[in-house]
């Protein structure tokens, strides 16, 4: 294992480390991320800002007929930056409340309004229920990639020789 390898893995999404709050790339193709303790892909305690670059590697597997392809992201450390608060906050806030708010809400509401509907509307609310979940993940994953697509590009990085260790 390489230096630095496991810094950003976690296990099926359960526990580990995942970088949040990733910045939109600036000149360099660098951005600034935040790494995470995670636990069920819940961010709990925010370790270590980064400023990084990423490279997309895939490999293709062959079991039988089959072709399985993996593409993993590979990040190069630039340098390391203090927490920023504001991006902390951004994250808890659409972790534990917007995401879940986006899956849950809607399924609640349509199973509600199941007992009011008449029978021809019924079963489309049913389908509604049982589809809403897998739209709302997908938007889960989606709004932080446009969020970040958006927002303003990152002010220039300015580097510091790093304090004496004693």
């Amino acid at each position: 294992m390489r230096p630095n390898e496991s810094k950003f893995n976690y296990y099926n999404g359960i526990f580990g480390f995942d970088l949040r709050g990733c910045t939109r790339t600036d000149d360099s193709e660098r951005f600034f991320a935040t790494r995470w303790f995670i636990f069920n892909l819940l961010p709990l305690i925010p370790l270590q800002r980064y400023y990084l670059s990423e490279t997309r590697v895939s490999s293709q597997q062959y079991t039988g007929q089959i072709e399985h392809v993996f593409a993993n992201s590979v990040y190069k450390v630039h340098g390391r930056s203090r927490l920023h608060v504001g991006e902390i906050v951004r994250t808890y806030a659409y972790a534990w409340l917007v995401a879940p708010a986006l899956v849950i809400v809607p399924v609640v509401h349509l199973m509600e309004t199941t007992d009011r509907a008449d029978d021809s509307t019924d079963i489309w609310l049913i389908i509604g229920a049982l589809l809403w979940p897998f739209i709302g993940i997908f938007l889960v994953v989606l709004l932080p990639e446009v969020f970040r697509k958006f927002q303003r590009s990152p002010r220039p990085v300015s580097w510091r020789a790093e304090p004496p260790d004693h």
